[in-house]
């Protein structure tokens, strides 16, 4: 049966039916990375002793001791990232 007996609705479904279209479908999800950074810092103190002895004379002895601290500061850095996923999905239009 040629297409130009068909009636004009069943003509026109028959043409769209032919072309396929294409959709674009965009996804996007985010990747978030945690990143510890540690920072170490030092602190010394010195403190000295000094001893007075005396046996024919004042002689003195002094002593020298050391102190040190450690501090430590972590830091946690977030990365975000995003990926984008692009799909392409090739749809028929469907009459019903």
């Amino acid at each position: 049966m040629p297409l130009k007996r068909l009636p004009l609705p069943v003509m026109s479904m028959i043409r769209q039916t032919r072309q396929t279209r294409q959709i674009r479908k965009i996804q996007r999800t985010r990747k978030i990375r945690k990143i510890r950074k540690t920072q170490w810092t030092r602190k010394t103190q010195w403190t000295r002793k000094i001893q007075w002895t005396r046996k024919t004379q004042w002689t003195r002895k002094t002593q020298w001791t050391r102190k040190t601290q450690w501090t430590r500061k972590i830091q946690w850095i977030r990365k975000i990232q995003w990926i984008r996923k692009i799909q392409w999905i090739r749809t028929t239009p469907v009459f019903l």
